[in-house]
């Protein structure tokens, strides 16, 4: 039970619209500002005497601020929170505490990614701010499994999806994640998703440009690829791809769920792109390093020309109603997420104005 007292003001954030399709458990859910002068006038340490509860609870939840920005007379600022269930139906809220002297950070802001001890992501790179561990421009982990990335000439960009990404050259731009088991899936049985945000950057790049890629020079392994604009993923050698050709330089995001005993899928901005394909139990003998823009095998070309942020490794198939909610929750915030006003402790809870109608409210694909 968490310590919710002598916090100077709280604020409710919902989920008012875009509600998944089914509940979801263990979300990290974003939560972000835009120049919020609350955040400047009512904090007492820079951001870090916060805490998020659900809203009517007073259990801490995990964590993690991605960013914060003092613009002097306001803030920007994100956040990911685990939240431990996204209703489908009714308003899911969160209440953040704020204004907290001598308040300290949530001490392990890893466990936002541990989906309760379940574990399911085995890498985040944030691949821009710093995150928990600090020391950019190496590409590190917040999930606590300290498979942190080498950063070999990438660059931060300030304008990316969720705060600052990484930029690629499309020459010799890369990041290297040293070779682990939670990253090989080699068991017949291991289903697993591989996501990220991405920009491509036309033109004057490769036809053929790898986003993530954990093969040897026998196919043996992963990989999530962009040809022609066309997004693959494959697993030895069995590929899955996106039917969208994508020829436009907007930010999207790409989900590639493998499931080792059905189906492999694509989704692009949320939804399923391209046919299902039959994976099966193929077992992989996969140990090479894992490159992030670029191939991993003899040749170390095909570099990624663009920007990506938030690139992601989970050990399970994730939902339908999962991924079109994580779509959400970034490109649609204002469609998806409603933010109350900040109010003194110890006043009764605020109504969160405006009620958006559930389901998928303002966002035009």
């Amino acid at each position: 039970m968490a310590n919710l007292t002598g916090y100077d003001k709280f604020q409710i954030i919902s989920v008012t619209g875009n509600k998944p399709a089914a509940p979801l458990s263990w979300f990290p859910r974003l939560v972000k500002f835009t120049a919020d002068t609350g955040l400047n006038d009512y904090t007492q340490n820079a951001g870090l005497d916060i805490a998020f509860c659900v809203d009517g609870g007073d259990t801490e939840l995990p964590c993690e601020r991605l960013y914060w920005t003092d613009h002097g007379a306001n803030v920007s600022a994100a956040f990911r929170v685990r939240e431990p269930s996204v209703d489908s139906a009714s308003d899911s809220d969160l209440r953040m505490h704020i204004g907290k002297a001598a308040g300290t950070a949530y001490a392990t802001p890893e466990d936002t990614w541990n989906e309760n001890g379940a574990g399911n992501f085995e890498a985040v790179w944030h691949l821009g701010d710093v995150g928990w561990a600090g020391g950019a421009p190496e590409a590190l982990d917040s999930t606590g499994n300290a498979h942190q990335g080498t950063n070999d000439g990438t660059t931060n960009v300030a304008a990316s999806v969720i705060g600052e990404g990484r930029r690629f050259d499309g020459t010799n731009d890369l990041i290297t994640v040293p070779d682990h088991a939670d990253l090989r899936f080699n068991s017949g049985a291991q289903d697993f998703t591989l996501s990220c945000w991405f920009t491509r950057n036309l033109p004057g790049g490769d036809a053929y440009q790898f986003l993530m890629d954990k093969r040897d020079a026998n196919d043996d392994g992963w990989r999530l690829e962009l040809v022609n604009g066309v997004v693959w993923a494959s697993v030895n050698g069995i590929d899955v791809k996106t039917t969208t050709v994508i020829t436009d330089t907007d930010v999207h995001l790409v989900q590639a769920v493998i499931d080792r005993s059905g189906n492999g899928q694509m989704y692009l901005d949320g939804s399923a792109d391209g046919p299902a394909v039959s994976i099966g139990g193929q077992a992989m003998d996969n140990t090479v390093v894992l490159r992030i823009g670029e191939k991993s095998y003899t040749g170390f070309d095909d570099n990624f020309k663009g920007d990506m942020d938030e690139a992601r490794i989970a050990s399970s198939v994730r939902s339908a109603a999962w991924n079109l909610f994580e779509y959400d929750n970034v490109a649609d915030y204002a469609g998806t997420i409603t933010h109350g006003a900040w109010t003194a402790a110890g006043i009764a809870r605020p109504k969160v104005g405006g009620s958006l109608a559930a389901g998928r409210v303002g966002l035009v694909r």
